[in-house]
């Protein structure tokens, strides 16, 4: 009963977390639209529907902007309408709320005007753009498109060519408060966004100096490094060679230094250790070294 309990749970957490997944991958939009009906079926050009603005941006297409190829009764909104709104903008009367950017582009200094006159084609940047079906999965350019030419030769690399506020000796806002604690998680999700900012060899000078903060604990070497070096072997290596366990495990472990570590008694300390976690006495350990001991001894009962 239990184990069928524990297993509904378990399949439970397993799908609210894959919905939370699945809904991070496509945003909420209020147009359908296909680029690729668009572009490369019907062959209209981006500046068609984006027209220049006198900022130097490219804007974004209204409703006057549709209506050059759609006929369009604003007067009498029909089912009709649904063919390119969603059902989230019928509910809020036709309006149509522009797609949200990543939160790095608030701090963007970036002219389409200036790249347009340097003959940089949209398709460079806007990656797939013509094969695009759903505004709800459109991905906005990475700083990796962008330093394939600001790479310090055929366009300057400096921070303040692209960035208002973000230089050398000014981090991020997110790099503030706990970030020497979050930045690990961080960076195992997208370790090349460091590498923008960071040299490849910053992170192993910074750890083999600086203890993580994990690793300060007094339960630490007792205990809680096997732990998790059985969970995931990977992450000890940024720092330690592949001897440091074996070296280290050569040293009696404090744990073995009980009075009653080999007494004859069914609950001395090895017995305890063993039948808590038997995976750590194979560390140093083989089996064959429990059976050949125990077939010659008689174990007092209590």
């Amino acid at each position: 009963m239990f184990e069928k309990l524990r297993k509904s749970w378990l399949m439970f957490f397993v799908l609210v977390g894959l919905s939370f997944y699945l809904s991070s991958c496509k945003r909420a939009v209020d147009i359908k639209f296909s680029h690729q009906l668009h572009v490369e079926e019907n062959g209209i050009s981006c500046d068609q529907c984006h027209p220049k603005q006198e900022d130097g941006t490219m804007g974004l297409p209204t409703m006057d902007t549709c209506s050059d190829c759609h006929e369009i009764d604003l007067d009498n909104p029909s089912e009709k309408c649904l063919m390119c709104h969603t059902s989230r903008s019928a509910s809020k009367d036709y309006e149509v709320s522009p797609l949200s950017k990543p939160m790095s582009y608030k701090d963007l200094n970036f002219s389409h005007e200036y790249h347009e006159d340097l003959d940089v084609e949209c398709s460079f940047c806007h990656i797939g753009i013509e094969k695009n079906k759903d505004l709800g999965t459109l991905k906005y350019p990475t700083m990796d498109v962008c330093t394939q030419c600001h790479n310090g030769e055929e366009a300057p690399a400096e921070c303040e060519t692209c960035h208002k506020v973000i230089r050398k000796d000014r981090p991020p806002a997110n790099h503030g408060g706990d970030w020497t604690f979050l930045h690990g998680r961080e960076a195992r999700v997208s370790e090349r966004v460091c590498h923008y900012c960071h040299q490849k060899n910053m992170c192993q000078e910074c750890h083999q100096r600086e203890k993580p903060r994990d690793h300060q604990t007094f339960v630490w070497k007792i205990e809680d490094h096997g732990e998790e070096a059985t969970h995931d072997r990977r992450r000890c290596v940024v720092c330690h060679s592949a001897g440091f366990c074996s070296d280290c495990h050569r040293q009696m472990p404090p744990s073995h230094k009980r009075a009653d570590w080999l007494a004859f008694d069914v609950h001395n300390g090895h017995a305890q250790a063993a039948r808590r976690n038997f995976r750590s006495c194979k560390v140093c350990h083989e089996t064959s070294e429990c059976v050949r001991c125990h077939n010659s001894i008689i174990m007092r009962q209590p």
